[in-house]
């Protein structure tokens, strides 16, 4: 092999590895950042009230016109209690213990999920623990509960339920990093409950990462172009690049052979 297929060789091949290179630059970048990316929510304790405390609430049935008991009863009492249920560090669920609770004890929990991550999330639903059993709680929708541990969605209060509850959310459900969605539960218990009893509930919430809609052309784009173009990792310049290369010494030498085949004149 001659001076100048070496030479030829060589620019092929530092060529291509310079495609190679161009071409595992951007998965790795890429790579690094899905890496620290971190997909976190959960209730911020910060945000997290109730409205008893001092004189006792009340409201007329449906959880209307909440207003403090006029003779300043002060009996029952609200304790909450938060929990990571999923041990990921950001707290999922609010426990809600109601002690000397009596008919027409009203509060309301309010509560803020926020985004402690660096992804998009989308806030599901929420949880309603009753008695062991669990619900599902539409926002804005009124809940009656029951002392055999039933949960039903009515317009009015049955006559032998025993608390009435309602779960309410900020309409914008989809969270960007640091942003907080304000939610509240509010209970109040009914005509048919005892007197100086406790009630035990709680709501655990959901979420998930949110996914873009123009994720999906993007992907489909990228489909259509890895069908038509050369599989070289986005780097289809350097591919034609080398091809052209490749061409333009083939017919260099092709040319130069040719020569030698052809005969030559002698002169005397």
């Amino acid at each position: 092999m001659n001076r100048s297929a070496c030479a030829v060789l060589s620019l092929l091949i530092a060529l291509s590895l310079m495609s190679f290179g161009f071409t595992n630059w951007p998965n790795r970048n890429s790579g690094s950042a899905s890496q620290t990316s971190k997909f976190k929510w959960g209730i911020f304790s910060d945000s997290v009230s109730q409205g008893d405390w001092g004189p006792d609430l009340t409201c007329e049935p449906g959880l209307k016109n909440a207003r403090p008991i006029s003779e300043g009863k002060d009996v029952g009492a609200t304790s909450l209690n938060l929990q990571d249920t999923n041990k990921n560090g950001a707290i999922d669920t609010i426990k809600i213990d109601v002690k000397n609770a009596y008919p027409s004890y009203y509060n309301k929990v309010d509560i803020g999920v926020k985004n402690f991550g660096e992804i998009a999330v989308k806030v599901g639903n929420a949880i309603f623990i009753w008695e062991g059993k669990t619900f599902t709680l539409e926002s804005g929708q009124v809940y009656y509960l029951y002392e055999d541990r039933r949960m039903i969605k009515n317009a009015t209060a049955p006559e032998d339920a025993i608390l009435e509850v309602r779960w309410t959310e900020g309409s914008e459900q989809n969270l960007y990093p640091g942003d907080i969605l304000p939610c509240a539960l509010e209970y109040h218990v009914l005509q048919g409950a005892c007197q100086n009893h406790s009630y035990d509930f709680g709501v655990t919430l959901t979420a998930e990462a949110l996914e873009v809609v123009g994720s999906i052309s993007d992907q489909a784009v990228s489909k259509v172009k890895s069908a038509l173009l050369p599989r070289t990792g986005g780097t289809v310049y350097f591919f034609y690049l080398v091809g052209t290369v490749a061409v333009v010494f083939g017919v260099f030498f092709k040319a130069k052979a040719l020569a030698k085949m052809m005969p030559q004149n002698i002169y005397a």
